[in-house]
Formats: structure tokens, C-alpha cells, sequence
């Protein structure tokens, strides 16, 4: 407990430190004038109020959802995004859980809560 404790809480995943580095992949995607990025305290994404307000602020109604901790930060963000009235697209490959058949049961659970999947194949993806 006390090295997860360090580590979780002494900021591996504090914004600029290595683990919290965005794969430059996605970067791509996005033109550079349309990135923002937040830092939450807490594993949903919502626990920054800023990104509400930006999201209100650019109109955005459709999320995809991905990273590390599905059955934690994954579950807590979309969870919170689809009681806001976001619809939101989990991404499989980008989905991580400690425990090897966790994945699949999280994804799943946020499924049978109105999540959908995202998939490059279909045409009504971003």
C-alpha cells in the first residue's frame, strides 16, 4: 500500500510528469489550436470544472474515452459524462485495467449504462 500510495498520490500522474504524457498519436488528430488539456484530482475527468465549461463553450455533445484504470477513472468519467448527457464512446484499445479480464467486464458495465463502442471502421466516428 505505501508504494501505491507514493506513487499515486506523490504525482506519477501529475500533469507533465511521464505518466500523464498524451501518446502523440491523438495529438495528431487534433489540430494543435483545438487541444486542451486538464488535470483532474479525483478519477473522473469532471472533477476539473474547466473542462465542463469547455466543453459547454465548444459545443461538444460526443466524448471518446480511454485510459489507464477502467474500473476507476474510466467508469467514474463516462458515468458522470452520460448523467450529464454526453454520448460517449469508450475506446477499447485505449482501455486499461489492473486486473487482465477487468477490461472487458468494465466496458461491459458502461455499456449496459448507454456507452457505446468506438471503432475507426465506422463512418459516424469522429
Amino acid at each position: 500500500w505505501r508504494f501505491f500510495e507514493n506513487w499515486w498520490f506523490g504525482g506519477a500522474f501529475k500533469k507533465g510528469s511521464e505518466w500523464a504524457q498524451i501518446d502523440t498519436r491523438l495529438l495528431t488528430r487534433i489540430p494543435e489550436e483545438k487541444r486542451e488539456i486538464f488535470s483532474k484530482p479525483f478519477p473522473s475527468a469532471f472533477s476539473d470544472p474547466n473542462l465542463q465549461k469547455w466543453l459547454e463553450d465548444n459545443k461538444v455533445g460526443k466524448l471518446l474515452v480511454g485510459g489507464l484504470y477502467g474500473d476507476k477513472c474510466i467508469t467514474s468519467t463516462t458515468i458522470e459524462a452520460l448523467d450529464r448527457g454526453y454520448i460517449v464512446q469508450l475506446v477499447p484499445d485505449g482501455i486499461v485495467n489492473q486486473d487482465e479480464g477487468g477490461r472487458d467486464t468494465t466496458m461491459e458495465k458502461l455499456i449496459n449504462r448507454g456507452a457505446t463502442i468506438w471503432s475507426p471502421a465506422l463512418r459516424d466516428n469522429p
